[in-house]
This record gives C-alpha cells, sequence and structure tokens, in this order.
C-alpha cells in the first residue's frame, strides 16, 4: 500500500499496519519539521 503524505513524500507500507497507527505517525512526522 502506499500512502502519500500532506507534503507529497511518498511512504510505503506493509498491508497489516494499522492505519490509525500511521497517521499518528504521520502526524508526528509533520508535527517534526
Amino acid at each position: 500500500m502506499e500512502v502519500v503524505s500532506a507534503n507529497g513524500r511518498r511512504v510505503i507500507v506493509d498491508r497489516d499496519v494499522d492505519v490509525e497507527a500511521l497517521l499518528r505517525i504521520m502526524r508526528g512526522l509533520e508535527a517534526l519539521r
């Protein structure tokens, strides 16, 4: 599965990754910038 973050970065994730956890991680990455 491929997810595109808000800043346009592409992230490839496994299918069994929890979407909620993924979104939380994405928000954390965005907050670090």
